[in-house]
């Protein structure tokens, strides 16, 4: 009689194993279930072994979510090699229809929308790899756009911003400097644009106090008498002081493959009266340093 149970106990234990093994159980709720007619049902789990797609090891989870007689509903997480959420969307038999969102391997929000039969409606938004938005449109549900669509830098200001009517720019269209400043205006009547309504800003300029830079060495200053000054050679990349034939400063500062990178332009009339002293940072004109500034 002992003998029968334990051949009993064996028999039923091999039987969990295996079905454990076949249908894995998920606080109660059997998962990668395949039912009589060979359709996934429930919730599943699409792991390395089971996909074609690289990076992934045999165990690692690629995607998750809920099939419904073979297909694929509600929300379905998609995962990077990583373990970082990669996208979430919203199936309906089969097919992406509904709220999504994508992300940077870094997890940060890529993109945002509601996806319906291959189209967005509705709000969008997209987004910088640092987090701060960068697009922001709106669909009909046609899939065109309509309404201000705008576009941003990576500091957040507003880049573009257009008024669009059933895919097609209809209004103000505007752009804006990165420090947030108007650059272009203009007007758009379905499509075609209003000549007149055009108007161009100057990028804003700001008027720097003294800017310490280095001074000049004293074995290249222009010497008194009839001593030549000496100039040691130009450094394509690096600091320099260049001078006119009065041997007056005319450039100093940091140059960058011969050119004034961080630093200043002396200016000065015919008869040698400095006239302006224009600061350069990073190569381009940002304002006015001094005029007693003229040999630093």
């Amino acid at each position: 009689m002992r003998t029968l149970q334990n051949s009993f106990l064996r028999v039923f234990s091999t039987f969990i194993v295996v079905f454990c093994l076949t249908s894995i159980c998920r606080g109660g709720e059997e998962i990668n279930a395949v039912d009589d007619n060979g359709n996934r049902q429930g919730y599943w789990k699409i792991t390395g072994s089971m996909t074609l797609e690289d990076g992934f090891r045999e165990n690692q989870i690629v995607e998750e979510g809920n099939y419904e007689n073979n297909k694929k509903i509600g929300v379905w997480k998609k995962y990077y090699p990583s373990g970082t959420l990669r996208n979430e969307i919203t199936f309906k038999n089969n097919l992406p229809r509904g709220l999504y969102k994508v992300y940077y391997p870094n997890g940060k929000l890529e993109e945002e929308g509601n996806w319906q039969g291959n189209k967005n409606v509705g709000a969008f938004k997209r987004y910088h790899k640092n987090g701060s938005i960068a697009q922001e449109f709106n669909f009909t549900s046609a899939g065109k756009r309509d309404g201000v669509q705008n576009y941003y830098y990576e500091n957040g200001n507003l880049q573009l911003s257009v008024e669009v009517a059933d895919g097609v720019a209809n209004g103000l269209y505007k752009t804006f400097y990165p420090d947030g400043n108007p650059k272009l205006t203009q007007v758009i009547a379905n499509g075609i644009l209003n000549e007149n309504s055009v108007k161009t800003f100057e990028p804003a300029r700001t008027e720097y106090a003294k800017i310490e830079m280095p001074e000049v060495p004293e074995n290249i200053k222009a010497s008194a008498g009839n001593e030549k000054t000496r100039v040691p050679e130009f450094e394509q990349s690096g600091q320099n002081a260049l001078y006119n034939q009065r041997k007056q400063v005319t450039q100093i500062g940091e140059f960058k493959n011969g050119r004034l990178w961080n630093g200043k332009w002396h200016r000065y009339d015919a008869n040698g009266t400095l006239k302006k002293v224009e600061v350069y940072q990073e190569g381009k004109f940002v304002g006015y340093g001094l005029l007693e500034d003229a040999n630093n």
